[in-house]
């Protein structure tokens, strides 16, 4: 399969990297919110710690992650979405998301 393999160039940042590329769920006073990262919706499996990937992205975050074009023989059907993720951890732990 065609497609990018992601590294985390900015190693002290990978927090917010993570936030940046898979979305995160807040806590507030009002509720949990989740804001979506930008694989949200595109297919992605993870490598290693920090190396993932996946079909397409469109953005290096400027220059926190390295984008290397790839051609891996990974089945479709393992790889997931950002919000595929989200959504088993909101089941497994029986979250009350405002705005999934």
């Amino acid at each position: 399969m065609d497609g990018y393999i992601i590294i985390y160039s900015d190693k002290p940042n990978i927090t917010k990297i993570n936030h940046m590329l898979f979305g995160r769920i807040s806590h507030t006073k009002n509720g949990k919110y989740y804001y979506p990262g930008l694989l949200e919706t595109r297919k992605y499996i993870m490598i290693n710690k920090g190396c993932y990937f996946t079909e397409r992205i469109d953005n290096n975050l400027n220059g926190k992650i390295k984008l290397i074009k790839a051609n891996l023989d990974i089945n479709k059907d393992i790889m997931g979405t950002a919000r595929d993720h989200w959504n088993s951890i909101i089941k497994r732990k029986n979250l009350l998301i405002r705005n999934i």
